[in-house]
């Protein structure tokens, strides 16, 4: 039975782990792997109607910043297309890989002292057999 406990134990964490690991590679991969159902199909959006004309609306402008000396300055924010992680995802990956790896601690600790006391229970039986022997 221990043993079960311990593959238990260490069973949900890897799964969350290797998941971490999957959203990491590929977002859309690991949203189908622990995914409960199917994605549910929508109906189709009803037409609309022919009297009124598209509002198109324009995309706002860049914000832009004036500085001490009077200029203006385009900020735009930087897109990564390669893929790579900003600072803040990795330090809460990193918070997140700690947090596994506690867990998996945690879970192995709870399992050893599960089985320490075990033994300490079957060694207090066996001496208390030995102290006061059933009589047939």
């Amino acid at each position: 039975m221990e043993l079960q406990s311990l593959t238990f134990a260490l069973f949900i964490p890897l799964l969350l782990f290797f998941e971490l690991v999957l959203a990491v590679v590929d977002p859309f991969a690991s949203s189908l792997l622990l995914s409960p159902s199917p994605t549910p199909t929508f109906a189709p959006l009803p037409a609309p109607p022919k009297n009124h004309a598209l509002k198109i609306i324009p995309s706002p402008p860049p914000y832009t910043h004036r500085g001490n000396d009077g200029g203006q300055q385009q900020i735009t924010r930087q897109t990564s297309s390669t893929g790579h992680l900003n600072l803040g995802e990795k330090v809460g990956l990193s918070f997140l890989a700690v947090a596994v790896g506690l867990q998996v601690v945690l879970g192995g600790l709870l399992v050893c002292t599960r089985i320490q006391l075990r033994r300490m229970e079957r060694d207090d039986l066996l001496k208390t057999e030995l102290l006061h022997p059933r009589s047939p």
